[in-house]
């Protein structure tokens, strides 16, 4: 049985950062269908740093169609000057997978991969706590 995927971005344009959360499971359309609402985003700018938070998601599409996508998204980023991206993972799949995507578009932008936030941190050059509230705030459920 395969879970709907949902997501989340969200654009702190006073930090010139994206944080963009992955839940569920993520075949082929709902990749491309995530790429498509962040490139869409009015707050959004390529050259903006962010996280891809997958450690609730699950790649569930085959590998060929993960590998088509990829270079989908290194054509669509020839010649933007794209900001650096820590993918945080939590699982030996999405981490092989995201390793794979990292190593495809290394030379479209910078990016690592990395099972704890201090990693992305140091890697983004942003200050932990700074991390820690984006996630808090967009992982908090929803008020009425």
């Amino acid at each position: 049985m395969s879970e709907n995927a949902s997501f989340k971005i969200e654009i702190f344009e006073e930090h010139q950062f994206v944080y963009f959360q992955l839940n569920g499971d993520i075949n082929k359309e709902e990749l491309e269908r995530m790429n498509q609402a962040l490139r869409d985003h009015p707050s959004y700018q390529y050259s903006y740093d962010g996280i891809f938070d997958f450690r609730n998601g699950k790649w569930a599409m085959k590998i060929e169609d993960f590998l088509e996508e990829n270079r989908k998204i290194k054509q669509i980023l020839k010649g933007f000057d794209v900001g650096k991206w820590a993918v945080l993972v939590a699982s030996p799949k999405e981490t092989a997978y995201s390793m794979l995507w990292s190593r495809n578009l290394q030379n479209a932008y910078q990016d690592g991969v990395f099972s704890t936030t201090e990693g992305a941190a140091t890697f983004l050059n942003r200050n932990h706590a700074f991390i820690l509230k984006v996630i808090n705030e967009v992982s908090a459920p929803e008020r009425n």
